[in-house]
């Protein structure tokens, strides 16, 4: 297909679908995009471009799924930004009812069904069969699982299905790569057998399996709840408009009214979420707002990558909540609602995470590579996405000395001009290596770097000075060259608009237990302090 083309695909009486179908659960996959675009899958007759169902950059192969309501003359349409080929599959069916005992959706607290990236496997072929847990009846027609490639293995990419245990593995798939180390996610309803089910992998890459809940059998009670009300389908969350990305480990909730179902009509919505360029690679899980976050997650992306995947997600009187592992832009397009009562809320509301919305580079000498050689200190930089350059000997500009690793690192210049796109904030704490003289030239040179760049804010610590460290070789004492290094600090602050002073000379004044004897280099309880300190000063400076 041509970008920009659509093409309706009739949907009723083919693939097993009954007549009397309302919705059906596709997946859809785009093989060669010719551009960077987007893919909808939408009813027959809907207004084009208001949801999307699948991003892809050009040439990618990569699969998505939906349960989307038929439309006119029975039929979906298949709306193609990005151009290429595609492929649709269908995997279930949904028909009208008041009531009913089998076919109802059961809403579940996310479980782990099985992960298999500690296994040893040496690659090949793999299929994996997993019984169901005790809490699913044994005659259950179907389930809900989200299953995610955790790392492709093949440089020429593969795929993965889904089917009953002991079925015929189906022609189709559920879940594409098209390259070496991708994480790639796919929520499916998948039919279950008594034996449960088994996901066949084409290269035997590791694989995770969250059951999301699963579709009720014959045996089961006649109930109203659980049955599927199909909308068309509609943004409900778009975290861009308001430019207010959810941030590092931020959760946020929406509230039952943002679904369009009647107050205490809805257990679950069917939606389809997407990360919009986190800035680091990680995870996105939507689940019930208020009650206890599962062990799961619902979308996989990586650093400024755009992906979606079909959600399952249920719903408490506080309407539902997504958390994201990074600072990341969030949509949610609903296309229905599983019918029941909200889960009670079993948390209280979300606190409002007060956090930088950037990405920061921190880059160090020998003082602040104490937060990596003492690791856990990393865990304490919060507040925003960090990405750390920490090393020994590090000088300002000219050449760098030999380090403790025995290397002669980057400069601070070098660095700032090699800084990852994306990166919005520098804390910066180096200078214990210079001279007075080339300090301060660093410290413009730097400035200058970082506008290059396009780098928003630097934010500089202050050295400190209650010390006995002795340059070796050096004439003039130490604490009177870092002295005048922080009057540069400050002289820059008042030039520079972007640039800010982090005082960590007076803030670590009298801590003992933070430095070693010669007063500069940190002890782990001062790594800790250090990290913690640059996060409190950031949201100070920025919020």
């Amino acid at each position: 297909m041509e970008p920009g083309g659509q093409t309706t695909v009739p949907v009723l009486n083919r693939c097993n679908v009954p007549p009397e179908a309302i919705a059906v659960a596709v997946t859809v996959t785009s093989v060669g995009a010719n551009r960077e675009g987007w893919l909808a899958v939408r009813p027959a007759g809907s207004a084009s471009g208001s949801i999307s169902t699948l991003n892809v950059s050009r040439g990618a192969t990569r699969a998505n799924s939906t349960v989307v309501k038929i439309g006119d003359g029975g039929a979906l349409t298949v709306e193609v930004d990005a151009g290429g080929h595609v492929l649709l599959d269908v995997s279930a069916a949904f028909v009208a009812a008041e009531m009913s005992r089998a076919g109802r959706y059961v809403p579940i607290e996310p479980k782990r069904l099985l992960d298999t990236r500690g296994d040893n496997w040496q690659g090949g072929a793999r299929t994996l069969q997993m019984p169901l847990p005790d809490l699913v009846p044994a005659d259950v027609i179907a389930v809900a699982v989200n299953v995610t490639i955790a790392g492709s293995a093949n440089p020429l990419g593969g795929y993965i299905t889904a089917h009953a245990s002991g079925a015929r593995r189906p022609g189709t798939s559920i879940q594409n790569t098209d390259g070496p180390g991708q994480v790639r996610a796919a929520a499916v309803i998948v039919p279950a057998s008594g034996d449960g089910l088994e996901v066949y992998s084409e290269h035997g890459e590791p694989i995770v399996v969250d059951l999301l809940g699963y579709f009720t059998g014959p045996s089961a009670e006649e109930s109203s709840d659980g049955l599927f009300v199909p909308v068309t389908p509609r943004r409900i969350v778009d975290t861009r408009l308001a430019a207010s990305p959810l941030c590092h480990s931020e959760t946020r909730a929406w509230p039952l009214s943002s679904i369009g179902a009647g107050s205490g009509q809805a257990a679950a919505i069917a939606a389809t979420i997407t990360m919009v360029s986190p800035v680091l690679g990680g995870w996105a899980l939507a689940y019930a707002a208020q009650t206890v976050q599962p062990d799961t997650s619902s979308v996989n992306a990586t650093g400024g990558q755009v992906a979606p995947n079909m959600v399952f997600a249920g719903l408490s009187e506080a309407g539902f909540a997504v958390q994201t592992q990074h600072s990341s832009h969030i949509l949610v397009d609903v296309t229905g609602w599983f019918t029941g009562t909200p889960v009670s809320t079993s948390r209280g509301p979300y606190p409002q995470v007060r956090c930088v919305p950037c990405t920061t580079l921190v880059i160090s000498d020998s003082t602040g590579a104490a937060m990596r050689w003492y690791t856990p200190a990393l865990s304490r930089l919060t507040g925003t996405d960090f990405l750390t350059d920490l090393e020994s000997c590090r000088r300002t500009i000219g050449i760098s000395c030999r380090g403790r690793e025995n290397r002669i690192p980057a400069t601070t210049q070098v660095t700032v001009q090699n800084a990852p796109t994306g990166v919005e904030t520098l804390v910066i704490m180096t200078g214990y290596n210079d001279g007075a003289a080339s300090f301060a030239r660093g410290i413009d040179v730097v400035v200058e770097e970082a506008t290059r760049r396009g780098i928003e804010r630097i934010a500089w610590l202050t050295m400190r000075t209650d010390i006995t460290y002795s340059i070796p070789g050096g004439l003039v004492p130490a604490a009177v060259i870092y002295r005048q290094g922080n009057s540069a600090l400050a002289d820059a602050a008042g030039r520079y608009p972007q640039f800010d002073l982090m005082d960590w000379d007076r803030h670590s004044q009298d801590q003992d237990a933070w430095v070693y004897g010669d007063g500069i280099h940190l002890t782990p309880a001062g790594a800790n302090a250090l990290a913690e300190f640059i996060s409190a000063e950031l949201i100070r400076l920025y919020q």
